[in-house]
């Protein structure tokens, strides 16, 4: 045994049991952090799966509501290219929040869409224009009629 060892402590048995209970915490930690993602991950799979209505394809939104074709057409492409994994394929709601319940103008909806929620939403301004940010608006409406 080294010379500077020779007067060390020994480790006491309540010392042994704080490092398993912290071991044993550790793993629980790790454990319910996996479990969560696979959770989280498979809730947005059964969301994709899930069969749009009806009324969510835009040409029937179109003709049911009045509004621009065009506009509904590529507001449903952007919406099943960047909305779809987090609000669903019908918008309601999944890790984001139902958006045919929003309660705020086209105005905020269009703002959100370009800035983001920090840290859980990505922000479309520089990727869209307001022409695209539009017709993603105009798409989500459609979905509350």
């Amino acid at each position: 045994m080294p010379e500077e060892m020779k007067g060390a402590s020994k480790t006491t048995p309540l010392e042994i049991r704080a490092a398993g209970l912290a071991l044993a915490a550790a793993c629980a930690a790790l454990g319910a952090a996996f479990g969560a993602a696979l959770l989280i991950h498979g809730r947005t799979d059964a969301i994709l799966a899930q069969s749009p209505p009806a009324a969510s394809t835009p040409a029937k939104a179109a003709a049911g509501a009045g509004e621009s074709s065009t506009q509904l057409v590529r507001g449903h492409s952007l919406f099943t290219k960047e909305c779809v994994s987090c609000h669903g394929n019908r918008a309601q709601g999944g890790i984001g929040p139902d958006l045919r319940r929003l309660e705020i103008s086209d105005a905020r909806m269009a703002m959100t869409i370009k800035a983001g929620v920090k840290p859980v939403m990505p922000a479309y301004g520089s990727k869209y224009g307001d022409t695209d940010v539009q017709a993603l608006t105009q798409y989500i409406r459609s979905l509350k009629k």
